[in-house]
């Protein structure tokens, strides 16, 4: 069975227990899906991208950005993190895998220009965009079933998505 056939059938198959994945399970995972979401810091805040992904097969994820998004102005690399997940509300189940590494440009023009035919780029800003390589030093993953915790809420509290959110009063979009 194929990398990517594996992560269909692992994705697919819902019903499966919860508990944590092995890296091999985890990357596999990956594979099989092309988008998740990029955290890295800006000006020393947390930040949150949804971005595309390709596994390769050297052990890097590599991904498309906005240049000044990640490793800001001049930067050459920087510590971020890596999700990616498949998760059914309805069935309570799923998989959520985090990848903690080094983001790097790629140094590479070929294989960037290869990159950049393969990856959409989601964020519309404007500016100049990056290829970037996420050297890996840990993978995490957690296969999500019906017989982790139930959603709880607080007396007098609806549950997520009930209603509409309203921004809080002085919070200001970071765009």
């Amino acid at each position: 069975m194929t990398s990517k056939a594996a992560a269909a059938a692992a994705a697919g198959d819902l019903r499966r227990p919860a508990g944590r994945l092995t890296s091999e399970e985890a990357w596999s995972l990956l594979a099989g899906t092309g988008v998740g979401r990029l955290v890295f810091s800006r000006q020393a805040l947390p930040a949150v991208r949804l971005v595309a992904h390709v596994v390769t097969q050297d052990g890097a994820l590599v991904i498309r950005v906005r240049d000044e998004a990640v490793l800001g102005r001049g930067g050459v690399e920087a510590v971020v993190a890596y999700e990616a997940d498949h998760v059914s509300s309805r069935a309570r189940a799923g998989w959520s895998v985090v990848v903690t590494g080094v983001a790097a440009r790629e140094d590479d023009a070929d294989r960037a220009a290869r990159y950049r035919g393969l990856l959409p780029l989601w964020d519309d800003g404007g500016g100049e965009d990056a290829i970037l390589r996420i050297t890996p030093s840990m993978i995490t993953g957690r296969r999500l079933g019906p017989d982790g915790p139930r959603e709880r809420s607080a007396p007098g509290c609806r549950r997520a998505g009930a209603e509409r959110e309203r921004p809080s009063p002085g919070v200001r979009s970071a765009g």
